[in-house]
């Protein structure tokens, strides 16, 4: 079945570089004065705040995406905008206990386009139009609505100079990551290719710009007219409509192991239609996964919905791959892009912001009721607040406010957390085009409640840059600063991939996510929420691989080749491994269970001299050695219960 997902208007033309693209790309910002006669509000009816304040205003209906965005406090466009298709419609996930075919009319008769219907968490995404959001709120069995935003991909696009030309077995543009991870001597040592293995790559969109065709010619993808005896096409199980992001991990992948036959689903639509995705590729017959997505809306404290499709299909026999992300920023010499406290420290609140109480930052004794730091003129900013309560069981209400040293409240997110979305989760999006760099200011309130949950608040840039003066900037009584492991790049079962340059064997990249991560609460296994484990630590990331290798189309472009840098890049690169690794296993009649590919992987991985366990995991992935291990290791004939 094949299923198309719209990232439409602004959102299309420009989403490869709104997060992760160049630092140039950053200079499209929203105008730091708020649309006139909106204002964000507290809701408490079942629409989230930002759709409630679309439902009730239409001069902001009316108003540019851009004079929207910077109304509801969301990016203009990419990752942290809002999702429309083609007509214009948004994309939300409707919370109901009644899935019914006549839930369903109704909904349909209010004017929404179902995409997608998850029964395990009694969610329907759907496109919705704007002006009719109040008659999907009137309906009865409706008990929440609220926005998917749109998610992240791990890309980071430079140029750099031209990489190698070749012809069979892999093309014409071939990733330098094949020698650096020494793919090719273990494809010419062990006759490895890839061969009856497939492998599902999981991004924004595949052929969306119909240039898949070229690839398969040029033999940089399997397919027809494929000259080099790769014949077999690529799978496209659901496609969307973005930048083909995933064509260029499939040529990843195509580059280590050519004979690994190759399937393709896309992350969009939501966080349900992205675990049912992942389950998919697995019926489909992939026993290698890789994706390069997250959302913003993830849980940090517990596995969300994608972490346990991926669960589920680890225990079904998959090996998972899933990139870092690229939300890591440095300043001074401190990785400074998140603030986790193991409490909410009530204070007073900084001038503009009028709720009871606001965080305290500060752990020490002292007064510090924000996160501060200084943004860059024509950089952009993404921030999200998340809690220690599970989801469905969401019992405090927490906001977000980002002001300036004149006490203005620039933008904010106020959702009712307990009431309407049952998520522990606050987002919002600044950019300054201001053309001289601003001092932001990061408060967390308490709205309602009186528990004082464990919080954490991740500063989302484009790049390892753009901010400056970054405080707190180190770890201190109980709080951690820096890392951005999270979501189901946390997942236990999934291996979480790290960046190095290509032409760098020793240095992750400065934007390569830092781990590790901590669970407090049981899986969202369903819509009961999930009980209190003992804290359970990820260390991840588990690995590193190559980012910015040479492909025929995707990222910075220079002298006949593009470079496709990122964490998207390198978890490709490291599911290409797995696939020579699945290949020798099967040759040896052995199944090769997680924990044993967990074994060869991080024990022959090279040691990398500007890493440590919390940026490049075990190190610098080598295929060859890899290999070596496999062969000789004896976990791989021990009873699977050993295993």
């Amino acid at each position: 079945m094949r299923q198309r997902f719209y990232i439409g208007l602004v959102a299309s033309a420009i989403v490869a570089f709104a997060l992760f693209g160049s630092a140039a790309a950053e200079t499209r910002v929203p105008p730091t004065t708020p649309l006139v006669g909106a204002r964000a509000v507290k809701a408490d009816g079942k629409l989230s705040a930002r759709l409630a304040m679309l439902a009730r205003a239409p001069s902001l209906r009316a108003a540019s995406a851009i004079d929207q965005a910077q109304a509801l406090s969301t990016a203009p466009a990419g990752p942290g905008s809002l999702v429309r298709d083609a007509q214009g419609r948004l994309l939300a996930e409707i919370r109901s206990d009644d899935l019914s075919p006549a839930y369903q009319q109704a909904l349909r008769a209010a004017g929404a386009d179902i995409t997608h219907i998850s029964e395990r968490y009694a969610t329907i995404a759907a496109y919705l139009d704007p002006a009719r959001l109040t008659e999907i709120e009137a309906l009865a069995a409706t008990q929440s609505v609220q926005e998917a935003l749109a998610p992240i991909v791990g890309h980071a696009g430079y140029a750099s100079p031209a990489g190698p030309a070749s012809t069979c077995p892999q093309g014409t543009a071939v990733s330098e990551g094949d020698t650096q991870l020494r793919a090719a001597l273990a494809r010419s040592n062990y006759s490895l290719t890839g061969t009856g293995v497939q492998v599902g790559v999981l991004s924004d969109s595949f052929n969306d710009n119909l240039g898949a065709s070229a690839d398969v010619t040029s033999g940089d993808l399997p397919g027809a007219t494929n000259t080099c005896g790769y014949t077999t096409p690529v799978n496209v199980l659901y496609e969307s409509t973005t930048t083909d992001e995933g064509r260029a991990m499939a040529q990843i992948v195509h580059d280590l192991a050519p004979a690994a036959t190759l399937s393709f689903a896309t992350a969009n639509g939501g966080q349900v239609a992205f675990g049912d995705h992942i389950r998919a590729l697995k019926a489909a017959g992939a026993s290698v996964i890789v994706d390069d997505v997250i959302y913003f809306a993830e849980p940090y404290f517990q596995d969300g919905i994608p972490a346990v499709a991926i669960s589920d299909t680890v225990r079904t026999g998959a090996l998972y791959f899933t990139a870092a992300t690229n939300v890591n920023v440095i300043v001074g010499g401190n990785n400074v892009a998140s603030n986790e406290a193991p409490a909410y420290r009530p204070t007073s609140c900084r001038a503009g912001v009028t709720d009871p109480s606001c965080h305290n930052f500060n752990p020490s004794g002292g007064t510090q009721n924000s996160l501060d730091f200084t943004l860059a003129s024509g950089y952009a900013v993404r921030v999200v607040l998340q809690w220690a309560e599970p989801w469905y069981g969401v019992t405090t209400d927490l906001d977000a406010y980002l002001t300036n040293d004149a006490g203005t409240v620039l933008v904010s997110s106020l959702n009712n957390n307990p009431g309407t979305t049952q998520q522990p989760f606050e987002y919002m999006y600044y950019g300054n085009s201001s053309g001289v760099p601003v001092n932001l200011h990061v408060s967390v309130s308490r709205y309602s409640g009186a528990a004082t949950p464990r919080l954490k608040v991740v500063l989302f840039t484009n790049c390892n840059c753009g901010l400056s003066n970054v405080s707190p900037a180190t770890s201190a009584g109980g709080d951690i600063v820096g890392p951005t492991i999270m979501g189901h790049t946390s997942n236990r079962d999934a291996f979480s991939v790290a960046a190095a340059p290509y032409n760098d064997d020793n240095n992750p990249e400065g934007y390569s996510a830092r781990g590790p991560a901590a669970h407090y609460f049981g899986p969202v296994v369903n819509t009961t929420p999930a009980a209190a484990i003992p804290t359970e630590t990820i260390q991840q990331p588990d690995f590193t691989a190559t980012d910015g290798g040479c492909n025929t189309f995707f990222g910075g472009f220079s002298s006949g080749c593009y470079r496709f840098y990122g964490t998207s890049a390198a978890a490709p690169h490291a599911a290409a491994i797995a696939a020579l690794l699945k290949q020798k296993a099967n040759a040896l009649g052995k199944p090769l269970s997680r924990g044993t590919a967990q074994m060869i992987l991080q024990t022959s991985a090279r040691a990398m001299s500007g890493g440590n366990l919390n940026s490049v995991g075990a190190g610098l992935l080598d295929a060859n050695a890899a290999v070596a291990k496999l062969i000789n290791t004896k976990w791989l004939y021990l009873p699977a219960i050993l295993r």
